[in-house]
């Protein structure tokens, strides 16, 4: 074999076919990234709208994406309703086609379509999954000044005031206070301390110092980010986070409620197709929500296949709320039940918002208390020099 012929070798099959193994399978494409959420909200809802049409239209989503792909506006839209167009074309249902385009796809709607497959009742999902998506959006345009720019920059600026005065106007007053015979206050002593350790610290920085500091202040939310991108498939870190925000006051219920709407909307979808309790039970286990919760429904369905009914596998198990088994037992006894867990899962979504918003409205007063704390340390440290001052005067004299 001569050197050209070698080189075009594929070293790491001839290994693999002389060791028996299998040639790896390549992932799937997990879809485009984006550093604009908007753009990707705009984009999911696009997508939405066109499989609604076309399942609308009972037109075939192959040819029906290929066409959308044409008219596309941009070159993401594209690639995703391509990737679309092959998966289906190769076999794959459309649960399996947006499962597989995760960045892209949430897991709820995934779950979604998969339900809305097994009953038939897909254009109704999408449906669904098109309002979902306007309201989420709508919710989040209404309040992301409030969290992205108002909260960081009033706390950004009382912290930058306060280093200022502790750096720059306070110390100027030991000198004065020295030659009086009077002592530095202790809450100004405290403030000229916490001013030179930023200073020390700004100063150990290698140079360019502001750019170790931007990277020290974007660290903790890119390992937010990264421990939140990783619990949607670690599930010991999801049950760990379920947890500690089943702890919070407000957090618990906002939490609880976003994951009993989820599993509400779902088991309607399948028991209204005709899937039995148990295996929708057992779908749902295996949905988009926090670990525990999905333990809690592998629980009911055990309790189910046991005899039980619905509502009283719901009673035995902690954390589900009263109100809400009790409107799956009205449901049992009027014959009603995928009637009864739209609408828990629909008043749920609707109090998971409500709650979010009073948890941001909250928010607020507290950063308001934070500055407020933030001017009264200075102020206090800048008065009492005042006074010691006055005091060293008056014994002076």
């Amino acid at each position: 074999m001569d050197l050209r012929a070698l080189l075009k070798t594929d070293i790491g099959a001839l290994l693999r076919q002389k060791l028996g193994r299998a040639p790896a399978v390549p992932p799937p494409w997990p879809g485009p990234g984006y550093l604009r959420p908007a753009q990707r909200t705009h984009h999911l809802l696009t997508v939405t709208s066109q499989l609604a049409a076309l399942i609308k239209c009972n037109a075939p989503l192959v040819h029906g994406l290929e066409v959308a792909a044409v008219d596309a506006p941009d070159s993401k839209l594209e690639s995703i309703l391509l990737a679309l167009r092959d998966d289906l074309a190769a076999g794959l249902a459309l649960w399996e086609s947006t499962a597989n385009l995760h960045r892209f796809f949430p897991r709820y709607y995934t779950d979604l379509i998969k339900a809305g497959e097994q009953t038939g009742t897909l254009g109704e999902v999408l449906d669904g999954l098109s309002e979902l998506i306007i309201l989420r959006q709508s919710f989040w345009d209404d309040n992301r000044s409030f969290i992205v720019f108002y909260v960081p920059s009033l706390l950004f600026l009382q912290c930058a005031i306060a280093l200022f005065v502790a750096t720059a106007v306070v110390p100027q007053f030991e000198g004065e206070l020295a030659f009086f015979g009077a002592e530095m206050p202790p809450i100004a002593q405290r403030l000229i301390s916490a001013g030179e350790a930023a200073q020390a610290f700004w100063l150990a920085l290698p140079s360019p110092p502001w750019v170790f500091a931007l990277l020290l202040l974007l660290t903790p939310v890119a390992v937010a980010a990264f421990v939140a991108h990783r619990a949607r498939r670690r599930g010991w870190i999801n049950r760990q986070m379920g947890r500690v925000l089943a702890r919070l006051p407000l957090i618990r219920s906002i939490h609880m409620k976003c994951n009993l709407a989820h599993v509400a909307l779902v088991l309607e979808r399948l028991t209204a197709g005709g899937v039995p309790l148990d295996e929708a039970l057992a779908s749902a286990a295996a949905l988009d929500i926090n670990a525990e919760h999905a333990e809690k429904m592998a629980r009911v369905r055990t309790r189910i296949e046991q005899g039980d009914s619905l509502s009283q596998a719901l009673r035995a198990e902690p954390g589900i709320p009263a109100a809400f088994s009790g409107m799956v037992s009205v449901g049992e006894c009027a014959g009603l039940l995928p009637e009864a867990l739209g609408r828990l899962g629909r008043l749920y979504r609707r109090q998971t918002l409500k709650l979010t918003k009073m948890a941001i409205d909250a928010l607020l007063p507290l950063c308001i208390v934070t500055a407020g704390a933030f001017t009264l340390a200075v102020c206090l440290s800048v008065f009492s020099v005042a006074i010691a001052m006055a005091d060293g005067l008056i014994h002076a004299m």
